[in-house]
């Protein structure tokens, strides 16, 4: 496959070199998930050009390797006994998948590679690399949004969810996101402290004040007014008979990232299926997209509106020049978040 004579630095040396100079500030430095699936790729790129000199690397050589890794089984990255093979192992044994990875994941492979050589374009010298990036303008086509975006749940699915008996932290992670919009990451890793009253309003704040709280985007800080139904249902009352810490305390912190959603998401998966909700394209992000279509649907509601509540860009105007509206007024637009026909606590929301 390597048909070139050429000497010089390795991938293997390109690679170190890369993530010293990226981690070397913080702006630029790859991190947990994100620093996980890069040295993912470049470890298959590495098993399978057999750690070459950077110089011997070409078109032809990015082409075959991302005509093998095609043949990667869909469910590949999900076995951790699978990423601890070889490339060649993991292929040799996908003879029988039935599904393969996506157009998506091939695309991701090819940006982390992509990158790895505009980084090396740069530093030509040191790594004796004088050809153009093999990875540029190599992305797959993908398929169109509406096939493969999340669904909301139906109002049928929605009794199913609440009418069994998940664990009890997960029930109120589930109520809660049913009636704020909040990304799972964002709730898991709620403190107690982030349950706050100003002007006789309760709300959650979602920040980054305390250990281990990251926000998606600066639009991501804000304040959501505490529905109507989740005061009803007692979340005030729960939160003050906490001990200072997480509102969560049961959630353990899991994966690359070490995020306090890693287990939460594969609970309530289980627990989805459970109850008998297995058609595609839902899960629980799908929460998410109830209160948007709530809200959506709701008259005198701007999409400026939305995305104060659930953390989206606003705009230009409004993100640059406007502070924002008051808890008063977001309160209204939570409540206009309601579902007819939801049975919570045997009674209609």
């Amino acid at each position: 496959m390597i048909t070139s004579s050429a000497t010089g630095p390795k991938f293997s040396d390109a690679v170190a070199g890369y993530f010293a100079a990226k981690q070397r500030h913080p702006d630029t430095a790859l991190i947990g998930q994100s620093e996980h699936l890069y040295r993912i790729t470049f470890r298959l790129f590495e098993q399978f050009a057999r750690d070459p000199p950077v110089a011997a690397i070409d078109r032809d050589v990015a082409d075959a390797f991302l005509e093998a890794i095609k043949k990667l089984p869909a469910n590949w990255g999900k076995s951790k006994n699978a990423r601890e093979k070889t490339l060649a192992e993991v292929l040799e044994q996908s003879g029988n998948a039935e599904t393969f990875i996506s157009n998506k994941t091939v695309n991701r492979h090819i940006s982390a590679l992509s990158s790895l050589f505009k980084w090396l374009q740069r530093n030509r010298a040191k790594f004796n690399f004088k050809g153009d990036n093999p990875f540029s303008n190599q992305s797959r086509d993908e398929a169109s949004t509406g096939a493969t975006r999340w669904l909301p749940y139906t109002i049928e699915e929605l009794n199913r969810l609440f009418a069994g008996e998940p664990p009890s932290e997960l029930r109120w992670i589930m109520f809660v996101a049913l009636f704020t919009g909040m990304r799972l990451n964002e709730i898991c890793q709620l403190h107690k402290d982030d349950v706050r009253r100003e002007e006789g309003i309760w709300y959650l704040n979602v920040g980054n004040e305390y250990e281990g709280q990251r926000i998606k985007s600066e639009a991501g800080f804000r304040r959501i007014p505490i529905h109507s139904e989740l005061l009803k249902a007692g979340l005030v009352d729960y939160q003050k008979s906490l001990a200072n810490g997480q509102l969560w305390p049961g959630l353990k912190p899991g994966g690359p990232d070490r995020k306090l959603s890693w287990y939460v998401t594969r609970q309530f998966t289980t627990y989805r299926r459970k109850v008998g909700i297995t058609r595609a394209r839902v899960n629980f992000h799908s929460l998410r997209k109830n209160v948007l279509t709530c809200l959506d649907n709701a008259d005198s509601v701007s999409q400026a509106d939305v995305a104060a509540i659930v953390g989206h860009e606003r705009g230009f105007t409004f993100g640059r020049y406007s502070e924002g509206k008051g808890l008063r007024a977001l309160q209204q637009i939570v409540e206009r978040v309601k579902y007819t026909g939801l049975r919570l606590s045997g009674s209609d929301a």
